[in-house]
């Protein structure tokens, strides 16, 4: 079942363009990675989905419309004089759910009307995890071996400890979908194993951003590709190695000869059996994610060896790329070929005719 959706979403922030035409929907048991370069949208997108921030144009629906949408966001300052405490509460998203439920009790005493909103409000903070919020906090935060007085500022925590408060607040966390935003940041072994069994438990819809690809390989099921160019979306099935070998045969020119190979969904029975390889076996027909057709560029990266393919497949050459740096989800430029300068540098110079013998 379709818990969120977003349908041909535009975005600009002033004369920039963000997101163009850019469709994803979320099931109840979807994990979506989004991946891109900085900049690509990937922050934005999640902000629409949650809700924070508008599309320019393009529509967002959720079932139930009192559906809880989360987004644990990239956050390396708490507010001034924030204690741990009023730091979970306010990133749970319970600090703003309890204030307006003080206003409205103080409300009620002199307006009868206010007494159905208080319900509902009261619904939702116990929804939320706001009745035993203080107890299950103070759980947590001794596994992650932060001080046990939460009432501590979190400005004199230590860096790591500030990175084991943020994903305390993700522990803690009670939303119908969950948005993550580089999640993994700063997590030592212990808290990323910690975060990787709360999301394999989570009954709802998850979509991360992440630039971690094992991370991603490890806890999503497709991929989200948002161009930095045209500013577009590419769905992929499976994790993100599935993703990095579909994107690379995507842009390979095709062996004369060869079958057209639709890339991004699992192939059809009649399909070469090195492309059912390729597609991925954790993604099915009529996934989670709304298949884009629209082609853009890529930039090639490195840094594993390239797929090894047979029969048709293999007389894809790959299109020649230049050096382009850091490529989508973190990995790292392609070395440069140093076997032509070492040939040179040893290369015998011509002789001489007057050192010529006899």
């Amino acid at each position: 079942m379709v818990r969120i959706a977003a349908a041909r979403v535009y975005k600009q922030h002033g004369s920039q363009l963000v997101l163009n035409n850019v469709s994803v929907e979320l099931h109840s048991a979807s994990r979506l990675g989004i991946v891109g370069r900085n900049g690509a949208g990937k922050s934005t997108l999640l902000r629409i989905l949650a809700g924070l921030d508008a599309a320019d144009s393009g529509g967002l629906t959720s079932d139930p419309p009192s559906l809880e949408v989360g987004l644990l966001a990239q956050e390396h300052d708490a507010l001034p004089q924030e204690t741990v405490m009023s730091y979970l509460w306010r990133r749970t998203g319970l600090g703003t759910v309890a204030a307006r439920m003080d206003a409205l009790e103080d409300r009620i005493q002199g307006d009868l009307t206010a007494i159905e909103p208080l319900t509902e409000t009261v619904e939702r903070f116990r929804a939320l995890g706001g009745g035993d919020l203080e107890a299950r906090a103070a759980e947590v935060c001794d596994s992650l071996r932060l001080p046990a007085d939460l009432d501590f500022e979190m400005s004199a925590l230590s860096g790591g400890q500030r990175a084991r408060a943020a994903l305390a607040s993700m522990l803690l966390a009670r939303f119908d979908v969950i948005l993550l935003d580089e999640p993994t940041n700063d997590l030592d072994f212990e808290g990323l194993a910690q975060l990787e069994d709360w999301i394999g438990g989570l009954k709802g819809g998850v979509a991360v951003v992440s630039h971690d690809r094992y991370f991603l390989d490890r806890m999503v099921e497709d991929i989200l590709e948002l161009d930095e160019h045209s500013h577009t979306a590419t769905a992929f099935a499976g994790g993100f190695t599935d993703y990095r070998e579909a994107a690379e045969l995507r842009r390979a020119p095709a062996a004369p000869g060869s079958r057209p190979l639709r890339i991004g969904t699992r192939p059809a029975a009649t399909a070469h059996p090195e492309a059912e390889k390729l597609g991925g076996e954790r993604g099915a027909p009529g996934s989670a994610l709304r298949r884009t057709r629209q082609e853009h560029p890529f930039r090639q990266d490195s840094g594993r060896a390239e797929p090894r393919l047979e029969g048709e497949l293999a007389g894809a050459t790959p299109r020649p790329t230049r050096d382009c740096g850091e490529a989508v989800g973190g990995l790292g430029p392609r070395p440069r070929d140093r076997a032509g300068k070492a040939q040179r540098r040893h290369r015998r110079a011509p002789r001489r005719r007057g050192s010529e013998k006899g």
